[in-house]
């Protein structure tokens, strides 16, 4: 059994954590939180083979959702089934030929960046690494992110943004002027707006 370690991403920054991390080889679960906001990112050899969110949107089904991967009705079938012991969403996707496996790989990918770089504006934030957590790749899927080359390029949008202040990338919160009101696109932002009214 390996210690657990444990901090403060004002102390620790989250580039340096990734760059520890695949350095020294390290297998397990990184667990962030900031506020209700809390994310896991799953180690292997010092490789990232997953990143998860626990708010919904920050789900791989509202992902899918969004980025028009599948409609919604498929989307709500396909959760029922997995949450009445069906199995794995992705599993169900692959099987119902609904993605391919290089298809769902990079939207897996896509997903895990998004969530990964915005934990570079992360400062009143804390983590804990658990090494004992097993952790099983999902499906085969391989992610070709390496800790080094995020930390950098983290660190390079992170500069950016302090130096541009109007860059939108530089806060979380959706314009609310460009909220459209489209059929899809309420049934899209249905998660969002359930989290704003708590």
């Amino acid at each position: 059994m390996t210690e657990q370690l444990r901090g403060s991403l004002e102390v620790f920054g989250f580039a340096d954590l990734l760059q520890w991390m695949e350095l020294n080889r390290r297998s397990g679960r990184l667990m962030l939180s900031r506020g209700s906001d809390r994310r896991a990112v799953d180690w292997r050899d010092g490789e990232i083979v997953y990143v998860s969110g626990f708010l919904p949107r920050n789900r791989l089904a509202i992902h899918l959702l969004r980025s028009g991967a599948l409609a919604a009705p498929v989307l709500y079938e396909l959760l029922a089934q997995s949450l009445t012991g069906g199995g794995t969403l992705s599993r169900l996707i692959l099987d119902g030929g609904y993605d391919t496996h290089d298809g769902l790989s990079l939207r897996v990918e896509e997903l895990s960046r998004r969530l990964l770089f915005e934990m570079f504006e992360w400062r009143d934030a804390h983590f804990q690494y658990d090494p004992d957590y097993t952790v099983e790749r999902i499906l085969r899927i391989s992610l070709s992110m390496r800790g080094q080359a995020l930390a950098l390029q983290g660190a390079k949008d992170a500069d950016d943004s302090r130096r541009d202040p109007g860059d939108p990338r530089r806060t979380n919160e959706p314009d609310r002027r460009a909220f459209p009101f489209a059929r899809r696109d309420i049934s899209e932002r249905y998660w969002d707006l359930l989290e704003e009214i708590g």
